[in-house]
């Protein structure tokens, strides 16, 4: 024994490093554990809240689904109810419902008029699988189907397009169609007292010719301020047009949409330049002798002067009543 306590003695600070080493081990492996289970236990809690929220997600899903059959079943029998209610009678003549005379002269039969319905808008005109049928039993009697519209709500998109009679490849020939297309916009917009905002650009190759290249671009800016002036408008035109323009394809059709409509009246005015000067009298006067003398007398420079992209309109039936040259002769 005496050689351990002389050895105990001697490297006792040895051995204490040791034991305080091995607490430290034990508690790190003991913090380290619990780390470990806490985030084992966050872990197990967010996969189990996920589950619940799907679960709830699934339960939702379910109501809505069976709100919405129940509402299709009761609307469904609601309808067929209006429906059979409004069966016109079995007995009935034409438009009037004549009662059975059982052998009786139908001379001495008082003509019953035939039930109508007030002209208030039909719930059941607006379903698509009796809309047809109902609209002929309520004309045949008498009820109008189709509300009078009195005032014509201006347009909020424009839209000018032709298809060619003839393959265009070349660019001048597309920029003198957009240019009648400007034309006829622009007056539809300056009749209804309006001006546009965004104006955009399309060409289409032939999508029926698959043995040709297909290219169909389209091109939208916004105006640096909204007008209705032909002139401006076609600038744009003919230069969205040459931005797009491909040599090498045949185009078929052409046009320009209009949209961001609003009333010549409201226009929004810039502090840091001046407002641009309008040609709103060479418009009115544009359009004065094209309502005068008819439409494309007077037109742009750049309009007009081809014809290889207009229809060819062989079997037009002749204007018999407002052209003199094609009035008959015999």
């Amino acid at each position: 024994m005496n050689w351990l306590n002389r050895f105990l003695l001697a490297n006792w600070s040895h051995i204490l490093d040791a034991l305080l080493l091995l607490m430290a081990l034990l508690c790190g492996i003991q913090m380290g554990e619990s780390r470990v289970q806490k985030a084992w236990d966050a872990e197990k809690q967010t996969i189990a809240l996920a589950q619940a929220r799907q679960e709830q997600h699934v339960a939702d899903v379910q109501l809505t689904q069976s709100q919405i059959t129940q509402k299709i079943s009761n609307e469904y029998t609601k309808r067929s109810k209006l429906l059979a209610d409004r069966q016109p009678d079995s007995r009935a003549g034409g438009v009037c419902n004549i009662p059975a005379t059982g052998g009786r002269d139908l001379r001495a039969v008082p003509e019953t008029p035939a039930r109508t319905a007030p002209a208030r808008s039909d719930p059941l005109l607006a379903s698509s699988g009796y809309a047809g049928e109902v609209k002929i039993q309520r004309e045949l009697q008498e009820v109008p189907c189709i509300e009078l519209q009195e005032i014509q709500p201006d347009k909020q998109q424009i839209i000018s397009s032709r298809s060619f009679g003839n393959m265009v490849t070349e660019l001048v020939i597309l920029q003198d169609a957009l240019s009648t297309f400007v034309a006829n916009a622009c007056a539809k917009l300056r009749a209804q007292k309006s001006h546009a905002a965004v104006i955009q650009v399309f060409l289409q190759t032939n999508r029926f010719r698959k043995d040709l290249p297909q290219y169909n671009p389209s091109l939208a800016v916004p105006l640096p301020y909204p007008t209705n002036d032909s002139l401006e408008v076609n600038h744009w035109a003919s230069h969205l047009c040459e931005r797009m323009f491909k040599s090498g394809y045949q185009y078929k059709k052409a046009g320009i949409m209009l949209s961001e409509i609003s009333p010549v009246t409201r226009q929004q005015g810039d502090l840091l330049e001046a407002s641009p000067e309008s040609n709103n009298r060479l418009m009115e006067a544009l359009d004065s002798l094209n309502r005068r003398y008819g439409r494309g007398t007077v037109k742009v420079s750049t309009q007009g002067a081809y014809s290889q992209w207009q229809m060819r309109q062989e079997r037009k039936s002749p204007c018999y009543t407002t052209r003199w040259e094609e009035v008959p002769v015999v």
